[in-house]
């Protein structure tokens, strides 16, 4: 109302100016004194609370956006601050809403906020009252970012919020007063959530200017360092990086911080390539108990075991990998081991024990939100594995899933999807199958070339080349080399889809599509049968029926006859008897967990 009372002679940039320049100063001398300008208003509001309330709000000019209870409580200096904020919100200066689990956010309008700061430097409490903010928003950051780094995918909500406004002021204040440790704490915690998002160059510019300033404190030099190397590697500066990473574990060395150690051993194995780094920090991980330094440790030297053909290395890396994420509780962290190992295992030629890593792998993934990428990863690794054990339906099947999910989540990764569909489409489709191979050497030529996908590469054009010749070959696999993964997968995909579309209605467990054999079992469950009614109605002994519904329920990953009866009634329809794979084909019947 202030602003647009000056609309008869100031158009609104010019009012915008003002309220920029001297948002205090657009006064209405012919209303009420106590609404005649922002600062009357915000007073006469402040007349109807009692103390300490006033002098809280004041303390709140100090921060940037919203903040918590914990903060106010912190900054206010006041154990019972819930009070004050609760008298300052009936009077409207303080806006209150709820975060994710209900607890409340705190928040001023500019223009109030503006009061309260002016209303701080009058008090003299300013500066001691920015320092303080700075150095509580830097606790939380590294707690947010240590949230963030030990958590198997990105933990959205507590990487969102490192992105609180009042982490980037608290960052501000410190390099404007020159206190570089406050700033590369803060910087470095940052640097966790550029990583997470892949926006790099402002946080590392910020990073570099704290770095600048004096940091008395070995460790906090070494998080800097540390930070600094992971950023500058997702920009490819390779120079100084090793050097630097080593600079990072001399200052964890001298900081004796065993935590710190472990993870800028890992930073290094990074960078270098070299598995004594991994292999140290792993088992200095596992003798302190720090279970997260541990699982990255040993999954790293798994990978780095197995390009170098280190095979028995690389799988008992896997195996303590797989124990480091177990202690944790982390489901996902277990699957991803699953997943390294169970490809690996298919590239090999152990088929069978590739198929169930990864199938276990899928069941996890499948049942977790937040990981599109790694379904639609082992997706494609396990149609792989079951073309290459010659079950050409449940690999067109799981390939087709595989399609569907790529493109819901418009990744442009899609060379394990094609490294598959080399092999499940080369016996029916094998210029299809070549032009994927091509387009998956081309990708690989612009990446890493990996060994274990070479093997299956080098068998599937083998494969295709008994169907169609050498000449044919070589021209389908060029023009998929030329085309591109993208474009060779959007023809590759219907062709599949096509495929699976023939087994439509054929019921699909966490671990496999089920044969013909066991949808009748599956049906005869939901109707309660025993396993001497499925032995009479199959014409099998009871044994052999009782063999298969175990078969059944480890592919369904139930433990009773109960629950596998509910997972048939929930595909099926209670009492319907009907064969899962004769039911009638359908959209509704397919994707579904």
């Amino acid at each position: 109302e202030l602003a647009a009372a000056w609309t008869t002679i100031l158009r609104p940039p010019a009012i915008l100016r003002r309220l920029e320049d001297a948002r205090l100063d657009l006064a209405d001398d012919d209303r009420d004194p106590r609404q005649s300008s922002l600062r009357a208003v915000v007073d006469a509001s402040l007349d109807l609370v009692a103390e300490p309330a006033p002098r809280i709000f004041a303390r709140l000019g100090v921060f940037a956006g919203s903040f918590d209870e914990a903060a106010a409580r912190a900054i206010s200096g006041d154990e019972n601050v819930l009070q004050a904020l609760r008298r300052l919100a009936d009077v409207s200066l303080v806006q209150v809403e709820a975060d994710p689990d209900g607890e409340p956010r705190f928040d001023l309008l500019e223009t109030v906020r503006a009061v309260a700061r002016a209303r701080l430097v009058a008090a003299g409490e300013a500066d001691d009252l920015w320092r303080q903010h700075a150095a509580w928003y830097a606790d939380r950051a590294v707690e947010l970012a240590d949230t963030v780094r030990t958590t198997t995918f990105s933990e959205q909500r507590a990487g969102a919020r490192l992105a609180d406004p009042n982490i980037d002021v608290a960052l501000d204040r410190a390099l404007d007063h020159g206190d570089g440790e406050l700033a590369v704490r803060l910087a470095a915690a940052l640097a966790t959530r550029a990583v997470q998002t892949g926006v790099i160059r402002k946080p590392l510019a910020r990073l570099r200017a704290a770095m600048e300033l004096p940091v008395a404190s070995s460790g906090v030099r070494s998080d800097g360092l540390n930070a600094s190397v992971s950023l500058r590697a997702m920009l490819d500066e390779t120079d100084g990086l090793t050097a630097d990473a080593r600079a990072a574990l001399a200052e964890a060395r001298r900081a004796r911080d065993e935590i710190r150690i472990v993870r800028t051993l890992i930073t290094i194995g990074n960078v270098t390539d070299d598995a004594a780094p991994y292999l140290e920090a792993a088992e200095l991980a596992d003798t302190i108990g720090y279970d997260w330094g541990a699982a990255i440790a040993w999954i790293n030297l798994a990978e780095t075991y197995r390009l170098a053909g280190q095979t028995d290395g690389a799988l008992d890396a896997w195996a303590r990998s797989e124990e480091a994420f177990g202690r944790r509780g982390d489901r996902v962290g277990v699957a991803g081991v699953l997943l390294g190992r169970g490809e690996h295992e298919i590239a090999l030629g152990r088929v069978a024990e590739g198929v169930r890593d990864v199938g276990r792998a899928v069941a996890i993934f499948r049942t977790t939100p937040g990981v599109p990428s790694d379904v639609t990863w082992a997706l494609s690794i396990l149609a792989l594995g079951h073309a290459l054990a010659g079950d050409e339906e449940v690999a067109g099947r799981l390939l087709a899933e595989a399609a569907d999910r790529v493109e819901a989540a418009e990744t442009a990764e899609h060379i394990d999807w094609l490294q598959a569909g080399s092999v499940v489409l080369a016996a029916r489709h094998p210029v299809v199958a070549a032009r994927c191979l091509g387009a998956v050497e081309r990708s690989l030529e612009e990446t890493r070339p990996s060994g274990a996908n070479r093997a299956i590469l080098d068998a599937s054009a083998a494969g295709i080349e008994r169907r169609i010749g050498r000449a044919r070959l070589d021209r389908e696999r060029a023009a998929g080399h030329d085309a591109g993964g993208p474009a060779t997968f959007v023809g590759a995909a219907k062709v599949v889809r096509r495929l699976a579309g023939t087994a439509r209605g054929q019921v699909k467990g966490p671990f496999g599509s089920l044969s013909s054999r066991e949808g009748e079992i599956l049906a005869m469950l939901a109707e309660g049968r025993t396993d001497r009614d499925i032995a009479e109605r199959l014409g099998i002994s009871p044994k052999t029926a009782s063999v298969h519904v175990s078969n059944l329920k480890a592919k369904l990953g139930v433990e009773t006859r109960v629950e596998a009866a509910l997972f048939a009634r929930d595909r099926l329809g209670a009492g319907e008897g009907e064969a899962a794979g004769s039911g009638p084909a359908g959209e509704g019947s397919r994707g579904r967990t």
